[in-house]
């Protein structure tokens, strides 16, 4: 069994969730669940630190997933962790114009 199969067994989560813990895209997340790489190797070290996390919140899917969204002291676990996920740099567009910057 994959680890991103052992998660979703562990959560109950769906597809699309499971890709946001991950940073991954959803399609790509169907195709690990279903035994495909994609081109693309599953992220072991973020899969293993969500399973240290999720695997003690509960004996059942239904309670570790109850536990995740709890939000009693204001963000959830799901958020907490979502904010754990790399995010690609991003490209800021240069306010100065071509014409300008080559004084045209």
């Amino acid at each position: 069994m994959s680890t991103v199969t052992e998660l979703a067994t562990l959560t109950g989560l769906p597809a699309e969730q499971l890709a946001r813990l991950l940073g991954a895209p959803r399609r790509t997340v169907d195709g690990w669940l279903m035994g495909y790489a994609n081109g693309r190797a599953e992220p072991v070290e973020r899969t293993a630190r969500l399973l240290e996390v999720v695997a003690p919140l509960g004996a059942t899917p239904a309670e570790r997933r109850a536990e995740l969204f709890r939000s009693s002291g204001g963000v959830s676990l799901f958020h907490r962790l979502l904010g754990e996920v790399p995010r690609p740099a991003t490209v800021h567009a240069n306010s100065i114009s071509v014409r300008h910057r080559l004084g045209v």
